[in-house]
């Protein structure tokens, strides 16, 4: 394991601390677990936005619901972004079409 350095605030080093005693864990494995449930978050929310925008391209919700499950940049850029795919869609089926490739 590589040896890492941090700096944490004042603020979060009482809520690490306080962590730790009432957990009865070391401050490593309070920050580890810590780290590990954000990482999680983060994996968990990418997967939403993936499922979310797979439904809108596929037409199972629409921009009304899209706007409610998402903030409204998020939704404005799965809109975006599944409109240019269904333009380009058919340009690039014919490029793959004449290179002999199979979609």
């Amino acid at each position: 394991m590589e040896p890492v350095t941090i700096s944490l605030t004042e603020e979060i080093s009482k809520k690490i601390k306080y962590i730790s005693s009432t957990e009865q864990i070391s401050i490593y494995d309070a920050i580890k677990a810590a780290v590990n449930e954000y990482y999680i978050k983060g994996v968990r929310a990418q997967i939403e936005s993936e499922s979310i925008q797979r439904l809108y391209s596929e037409d199972v919700i629409d921009k009304e619901i899209l706007f409610k499950l998402l903030p409204a940049k998020d939704a404005e850029a799965i809109i975006i972004g599944v409109e240019s795919a269904k333009k380009a869609y058919p340009a690039a089926k014919n490029v793959w079409k004449k290179a002999n490739i199979d979609i």
